[in-house]
């Protein structure tokens, strides 16, 4: 009888270990994955795991390697990815937009400021912020009153960030 119980034993222990190597491993492979997208500039094949690997941390990867690259499609690609159902996408692209330096992100983050995940809202009042774009002063004010801290603390910082910018561009021009 004990025999039998260590036997049993041993084979849970082997299938929660295979089921857990298998996890690792296939993290492993995503992000490999999209290492060799950045490399060969493959973004058709990163577009497409932004928005549909399995693995949150792999969709982020690429999502950040997306705003890395910075191109037109990249962007046009990330701007979509604010439309989508699940939230961990939607708040990749809120991250990385604002690492675009691209203007035209301006007004899809501030859309994205209105977004039912707080996650997304507070990452898209990040990226306003690196902008720096006076436009996002208004639409950043509501979420000064957001019920979620971390939202409340992005968007104080974002409008700190965007009349610090704000102030430095008006002083270069008075010279």
């Amino acid at each position: 009888m004990i025999i039998f119980i260590l036997i049993i034993s041993i084979v849970i222990i082997a299938c929660f270990a295979y089921r857990y190597v298998g996890m690792l491993s296939h993290q492993m492979i995503g992000h490999n994955n999209v290492h060799t997208m950045e490399t060969i500039k493959d973004l058709e094949g990163l577009i497409h795991i932004a928005q549909n690997d399995n693995n949150i941390n792999v969709r982020l990867h690429a999502s950040y390697v997306l705003g890395n690259i910075g191109d037109e499609k990249a962007i046009d690609a990330l701007i979509d990815c604010l439309k989508n159902e699940y939230y961990d996408v939607r708040m990749g692209a809120a991250q990385n937009l604002g690492r675009t330096g691209n203007k035209r992100v301006i007004e899809p983050l501030i859309s994205a400021l209105q977004d039912k995940h707080a996650s997304v809202r507070m990452y898209a009042a990040y990226s306003l912020g690196i902008l720096g774009d006076k436009r996002a002063i208004e639409p950043l004010i509501p979420l000064l009153e957001d019920k979620t801290e971390y939202v409340r603390k992005a968007a104080n910082e974002a409008l700190e960030k965007i009349n610090i910018n704000n102030s430095i561009n008006r002083s270069r021009e008075d010279r």
